[in-house]
């Protein structure tokens, strides 16, 4: 007999009232205000409600983050948060220190947030990893012609509600410039590499790719066209390998939405 949990749609519900609140966190210099000016300009172009703190404290960060996992998230399709920043393996860093990542992650669990349980989370980190340079390696690329793929065909259950329960932990997603241990170089004119590719990817494909197909796009963008040489030390240029982890359970597609309205509030720490 077919699981409950197969009876249930292979696509999060992208169809609510509003997209959902966009945190943007600034806390660097060189290249992070261009980065913050494109995720704002490319989320409320997805239909977020965009608001940008800048040079916010340990305690303000946590803080910010459970009183917004705290606010009624019931109407909105999903919750963003975009960290420009730099730190290390698992932590970025604040005026006054370093955050964990998990610490900011944690108040959005299904058991704390329960208006986003079983709504994605996603987490975008621009900021170094580590210490280490990538200085690439050469390859053969070995070209083949892919045909278009078939999509699977799945059961839809028409008028019929499916109760089932999830990990507390489901349905996030951690998207990073960088992968452990690395440096994450900034432009200080352009913006940073990830983040342009990133805005590229989401403003042309939103709509018709999913999530985790459009990351592996800004893996490969970043992957093969991006190189740079830092702070003059060293004569090879270096290259960068973005990464993510995913715990998302469903396609996510950014579904138009017919009406949306879009909010920039730019909030200095008080």
């Amino acid at each position: 007999m077919e699981p409950d949990v197969m009876r249930v749609s292979d696509t999060y519900n992208m169809e609510h009232e509003r997209r959902g609140l966009a945190v943007i966190i600034t806390n660097t210099q060189g290249g992070v205000e261009k980065d913050g000016e494109s995720m704002t300009d490319c989320l409320t172009q997805l239909g977020f409600e965009v608001t940008v703190y800048s040079n916010q404290t340990m305690r303000q960060m946590k803080v910010l983050m459970s009183k917004v996992a705290q606010s009624d998230h019931s109407t909105c399709d999903c919750f963003v948060c975009v960290i420009l920043s730099d730190g290390g393996n698992d932590n970025v860093k604040a005026t006054d220190g370093t955050v964990t990542i998990s610490s900011l992650v944690a108040p959005f669990k299904g058991h704390i947030c329960k208006s986003l349980a079983g709504k994605p989370k996603l987490f975008f980190i621009q900021a170094s990893r580590g210490r280490e340079l990538d200085h690439g390696v050469n390859v053969t690329n070995a070209f083949s012609v892919v045909g278009d793929d078939a999509d699977d065909d799945y059961d839809e259950v028409d008028g019929e509600s499916v109760t089932y329960k999830i990990p507390a932990g489901a349905d996030f997603l951690l998207a990073y410039s960088t992968v452990a241990g690395y440096q994450s170089p900034r432009n200080t004119i352009n913006g940073s590499c990830y983040i342009n590719a990133l805005c590229w990817v989401l403003k042309k494909y939103s709509t018709t790719m999913d999530l985790l197909r459009m990351l592996i796009l800004v893996n490969k963008i970043v992957a093969r066209r991006f190189q740079s040489q830092i702070d003059g030390r060293s004569t090879i240029p270096v290259k960068q390998m973005p990464s993510f982890v995913s715990m998302l359970t469903k396609d996510l597609i950014f579904t138009p939405k017919e009406e949306v309205v879009w909010v920039r509030r730019v909030m200095e720490p008080s």
